[in-house]
């Protein structure tokens, strides 16, 4: 028996002990039926808590699967960039030419990369003749000198 269909019958026997408390009857069975009536009525409130605790495990339960499906996404993800130096000191995560599918080459941002998102790292500019000026949507920035521009790795 489901939850939703216990409450029914509780609800139905509810009504039927109102109908027995309007009937005629000595006061052993009326004060019976007052404490059937209160026991169903306790049994009712467990049942509802159950029912409120249930639809919060489903919910964590529905989380967890979204949370375990996005890790899965990311781990697949994530194995289409390596780490690539750029020059000295500067390192960002690169995309594998074997697994291009098709994108433009581009570089992804090392702390969005390291936080499971895929940030990639956009030129805004230069900063003079001689060097790119690169930012990530979370704020990360580099200046990269000599012109250096995405490029596929191996």
């Amino acid at each position: 028996m489901d939850i939703i269909t216990a409450a029914s019958a509780f609800l139905q026997a509810h009504e039927i002990i109102k109908t027995l408390l309007k009937l005629k009857m000595d006061s052993d069975v009326l004060a019976k039926v007052s404490e059937l009536q209160a026991v169903l009525a306790e049994a009712q409130t467990s049942q509802l808590s159950l029912l409120e605790q249930n639809s919060s495990l489903v919910k964590s339960r529905d989380a967890l699967e979204k949370e375990i499906a996005a890790l899965k996404d990311w781990e697949i993800e994530s194995k289409r960039y390596n780490l690539h130096a750029i020059e000295r000191g500067i390192v960002v995560y690169a995309l594998k030419q074997q697994e291009a599918k098709g994108e433009p080459a581009h570089w992804l941002c090392p702390d969005c990369f390291n936080k499971g998102k895929k940030g990639i790292l956009n030129r805004i500019g230069k900063t003079n003749t001689m060097d790119y000026h690169y930012k990530c949507s979370c704020g990360y920035e580099l200046i990269i000198f000599n012109r250096t521009e995405p490029a596929y790795i191996l």
